[in-house]
This record gives C-alpha cells, structure tokens and sequence, in this order.
C-alpha cells in the first residue's frame, strides 16, 4: 500500500498465484485474501483491494458484489450491473477464469459476504415469480368467492366431457 505501483509490478507478475493459494490452502486463506486485487465499477485503470472495497461501502451495504465477465468493458456493459450502479455500489470484476473459483472458495471477506450480480438478479426474479403467484393465487381465491370466471364455450364443454369419462373409467376399476 505505501508503493502501489511496485504492487501492480508485482500483482502482474503473482496475481495468479495468489488466486491458486486461496484456492488450494485453506490454512492462509484470509492472509492471501489481504494480497487479492481486482477491476472494479469505480476503480478505473487501477486495482482494488477487498479493504478497499469494503471501506467504500454504503452503510446500508452487506454483501461484496462482484460480476464474472470477459473483459472490463463486458463488465461495464453487463445489464445486471445497472441496478446496483443505480444504487451507487461498486461491483468486483473478475476477468480470469481463476478469479471466480478464488472469490467462491473464498466466500466471505472479514464479515461481508461475497454475492455475485448474476445471483443477486436471480434473487430478484425469484421474487417477481413469487409476486406473480401471489397475484395468480388472489385470482383464484375471488373465483371462489362466486365471481365467475368467463370461459370459452367450446373449451368448458370438452373439460366436462374429459371430467365424464374420467368418472366413468373410474368407476369401472
């Protein structure tokens, strides 16, 4: 921290090994988590570290986000991102194939957890669906309360005569 410069040499020339530690050696995971450095939505050119990360975060903030992507610019561009950016949260990159298994093993940095934009979308379409059943499921209870529901004709028809068949099959058994 006191030479970043000397640390992006060094970053460059060891990043990749440091990721592997922390995915191969459990026992040093939060020393070589301190060492970790990655692209961010605010970073710019430059490295951020997870410390760094952390002490921009919102109060109201728990988890570190971060978004998988090829290349800065895809992150940048990544519909997901829009939500949070709009919110003014800094989102990780993780640009190396390695990154990913590294912040996963990882999983949490000192008390925040690390969540990626793409489960956080999930979430939130999760809970759409849940918001439509919801609605599907209020729908369902008024037709119980005596509203009717207008079906086609034709189509009202044929489910009665499959529900007469069906009787009658069973009957036989």
């Amino acid at each position: 921290e006191d030479k970043p410069q000397d640390y992006v040499t060094f970053w460059k020339n060891f990043g990749r090994y440091i990721k592997a530690g922390v995915i191969d050696d459990s026992q040093y995971v939060a020393e070589l988590s301190e060492l970790l450095r990655f692209y961010s939505s605010s970073s710019g050119e430059d490295y951020v570290s997870l410390k760094q990360y952390v002490s921009r975060m919102k109060k109201s903030q728990n988890e570190i986000f971060y978004i998988v992507a090829e290349s800065r610019a895809a992150a940048d561009s990544a519909p997901t991102l829009e939500k949070l950016k709009a919110k003014g949260y800094e989102v990780l990159y993780l640009l190396e194939p390695v990154d990913e298994i590294a912040i996963e093993n990882l999983g949490k940095y000192k008390t925040k957890r690390l969540v990626t934009v793409k489960k956080e979308k999930e979430e939130e379409e999760e809970e759409e669906r849940e918001e439509e059943q919801e609605v599907s499921l209020k729908l369902v209870n008024v037709s119980r309360e005596g509203f009717k529901v207008e079906e086609d004709e034709e189509d009202a028809k044929e489910a009665k005569e499959k529900l007469e068949e069906e009787k009658e099959r069973l009957k036989s058994v």
